[in-house]
C-alpha cells in the first residue's frame, strides 16, 4: 500500500489539511510527522529513480519541488507561534507546490 500512487496522493492531501488546521490553531503537529525523510513520496521517488532512468528528469524536478515543499512546511511550523501572518502567507504559497506535486504523481498512475 505504501507505494500505491492513489494512497500517496491522498496522504499528501490529508497532510495539507493537517497543516492548515495547525496554522488555524485547530490541531497539533510535529515536524517529524511531515518530515521529508518520513514521506511516502520520497520513498517512491527514490525507488523510481533507480528503476526508471527514462523518467529521471521529471522525477528530479518533482523531487526538487517536493524537498522545497517540506522545507516550507518546516518553516510554517516554526513561524506559527511567532509570526502567524507569515505562516499563513507561506501556507498559501505552498498550494502551488502541492498542486504541482499532485499533478506529477498523477502522471505516474
Amino acid at each position: 500500500m505504501s507505494n500505491n500512487l492513489f494512497y500517496i496522493k491522498n496522504v499528501h492531501k490529508i497532510n495539507n489539511i493537517k497543516l492548515k488546521a495547525f496554522v488555524l490553531g485547530l490541531g497539533k503537529l510535529k515536524k517529524s510527522e511531515l518530515a521529508y525523510e518520513n514521506c511516502k513520496l520520497t520513498q517512491l521517488i527514490n525507488q523510481k529513480l533507480g528503476s526508471s532512468p527514462e523518467s529521471s528528469s521529471i522525477l528530479l524536478q518533482l523531487n526538487y519541488v517536493h524537498k522545497q515543499y517540506h522545507a516550507d512546511v518546516e518553516k510554517i511550523i516554526e513561524l506559527k507561534e511567532k509570526k502567524p501572518v507569515e505562516a499563513n502567507n507561506l501556507l498559501s504559497k505552498l498550494k502551488d507546490n502541492s498542486h504541482y506535486i499532485i499533478e506529477q504523481i498523477s502522471k505516474f498512475s
